[in-house]
């Protein structure tokens, strides 16, 4: 992951220079293992089915069984058998009726599901995961465009905050403390957190505290304040990085939004530099003075 600008200072905190490991190390040894699980599926509008992909990710060749499962309050809803292909995945699809939704605690519930994959005697796992319908409303209005979140149907005011880093050392803060953090938010009656772009991609325990209290995440790609570099390895490093954090938080329920900075167009605005937003297309950015947009 590339190195995040907080360990060097920022306005809220002091200059401290960070080096070395600051997530646990690990010396594995297995002989077939689940690597990650996960669902590509979509909440009908009218909310009344829910359908997709469970898959499952694994170290083993192609013809191994693998057993998918979702369960809701200790009750199996869908089970399947599948044999890996020979990239190592299994994959099942499923179609629920009347799916129990998850929600922003000012609308509605957290209902979470247990999604599980085991590949025979060697390696189980498993994660809670929510279903919800979320979409990004932007229609033409007399100010230019809207923007707000429609969540199972609902318009959604939301109001919070921003989080930067719980604490100068992050491999010290302890799981209850993100959750007790993420529930002062609910105290205070805030139901949205937008994570700063200049710290850090959060710990597991930090989402799923937002998943289990209802508190939506808006998630900045770690990019803050700069025009970065656009050379091939540097992109590339991105890509990964982009990559990995992306799998990594896809199937929590409260992750609502990806945006992809903290402010680089001040950069762009103050150096007049070339942006045409009508213009999709990579390739051409980077032939313009402000290639990183």
């Amino acid at each position: 992951m590339t190195l995040n600008i907080d360990n060097w200072g920022w306005d809220w905190g002091p200059i401290l220079m960070t080096a070395g490991p600051w997530k646990p190390v690990y010396l594995e040894h297995y002989t077939a293992r689940i690597d990650d699980i996960w669902t590509e599926c979509e909440v009908s509008e009218n909310l009344q089915s829910c359908s997709g992909r469970i898959l499952a990710k694994t170290t083993a060749s192609g013809g191994q069984s693998v057993k998918l499962s979702l369960s809701f309050s200790g009750s199996v809803v869908f089970e399947q058998e599948c044999e890996t292909n020979s990239d190592g995945v299994a994959e099942a699809t499923f179609q629920m009726t009347n799916p129990k939704l998850w929600y922003p605690f000012t609308h509605g519930a957290q209902n979470r599901y247990e999604l599980k994959a085991v590949i025979g005697s060697y390696d189980t796992r498993s994660k809670l995961i929510g279903f919800r319908r979320a979409q990004l409303i932007q229609q033409e209005d007399e100010f230019g465009k809207s923007f707000y979140f429609r969540i199972n149907g609902q318009d959604v005011f939301s109001g919070g905050s921003c989080w930067i880093p719980a604490d100068s050392f992050v491999s010290q803060i302890p799981e209850e403390r993100y959750r007790d953090w993420v529930q002062l938010l609910r105290d205070g009656n805030q139901n949205m957190v937008r994570v700063w772009g200049g710290g850090i991609y959060e710990h597991d325990a930090f989402f799923d505290a937002c998943d289990e209290i209802g508190i939506m995440v808006w998630q900045d790609f770690a990019f803050a304040c700069a025009s970065y570099p656009t050379y091939k390895s540097y992109l590339d490093s991105v890509e990964v990085e982009a990559r990995q954090n992306v799998r990594r938080l896809r199937s929590h329920p409260s992750l609502t939004i990806w945006a992809g900075n903290n402010e680089d167009y001040q950069v762009q605005e103050r150096y007049k530099l070339e942006y045409n937003y009508e213009d999709k297309d990579p390739q051409s950015w980077l032939k313009s003075t402000f290639p990183a947009r």
